[in-house]
């Protein structure tokens, strides 16, 4: 996501695939290898998508290729932590 800090966190990354046959075991276990805190719900035809990632386009990507994405959402769980932290300081 060309961002040149150091990645402790990763993006939040969540999407909805459509698509007709969708692999499930194959799926559960890419989004499992991709980071952390996966979860895939959902049917062959509907699946709910999310997980921590350190590359989110990889997992994008990889979606895509497997139906028709909806409702992305990507999250800089780094940048989220740093807001707070500087809010709890008083920045």
């Amino acid at each position: 996501m060309g961002d040149s800090r150091e990645r402790v966190y990763g993006f939040d990354v969540q999407f909805i695939l459509e698509g007709e046959n969708l692999p499930l075991e194959e799926i559960k276990k890419t989004v499992q290898a991709a980071g952390q805190y996966p979860l895939v719900v959902g049917d062959e035809t509907l699946l709910r998508v999310h997980v921590h990632t350190l590359d989110p386009d990889a997992i994008v990507s990889y979606g895509r290729s497997r139906g028709k994405l909806s409702d992305l959402v990507i999250e800089d769980l780094d940048l989220q932590a740093e807001q707070k932290k500087n809010r709890g300081a008083g920045k």
